[in-house]
């Protein structure tokens, strides 16, 4: 199959898998907005792009034609396992966002064996607000094993970020200083 442009690839992938626009979108863009995506008057962001992807069961680069076909509807092999894993970090996100940290957790460490560099930092700072909340509510062990969780996840990925390693060293150093 030629190469299509990005707008075309989603159309096809969703026509052969009998979606409506409504259900590619749910409540992520606007079924116009899905609309000039495919008509190729509009880009979708990178966000966006893996959204897609994600609610068609493919990998991002299926939709920025990475090889000349698109992917079988019913090939399960890792263009799938890399749909679940897109999937699973958006849910984690979500639950993140939504101050569910132990079930961004949950859904982070089911998902992966290996954590990549964005999962490794969401769950740094799942596990600090979940040292936090302990520390609020006085529980010393918790706060040792989820400050402890947040520097080695802080430390295992490329976004290691300081901030979070200090106020878990904080939360550590304060628990220290009570006994």
């Amino acid at each position: 199959m030629k190469s299509l442009p990005i707008g075309e690839r989603i159309k096809e992938l969703r026509l052969s898998r009998k979606m409506t626009q409504q259900e590619v979108v749910g409540d992520h863009i606007t079924r116009n907005m899905l609309s000039k995506i495919e008509n190729n008057s509009a880009t979708p962001s990178v966000r966006t792009l893996e959204y897609i992807a994600a609610k068609l069961g493919v990998p991002p680069g299926a939709l920025l034609g990475e090889n000349d076909k698109l992917p079988e509807e019913d090939h399960e092999s890792e263009e799938s396992i890399v749909s679940e894993k897109i999937f699973a970090l958006e849910s984690a996100r979500k639950a993140f966002r939504d101050h569910q940290y132990e079930e961004c957790l949950r859904v982070i460490h089911s998902a992966f064996n290996e954590l990549p560099d964005e999962a490794a930092l969401l769950a740094a700072m799942a596990y600090l607000a979940l040292s936090e909340m302990a520390f609020a509510a006085g529980d010393t062990g918790s706060v040792l094993r989820y400050s402890g969780e947040c520097v080695k996840h802080n430390r295992s990925g490329l976004y290691y970020n300081p901030t979070l390693e200090a106020k878990a060293t904080m939360l550590l150093n304060s628990i220290q200083n009570s006994h």
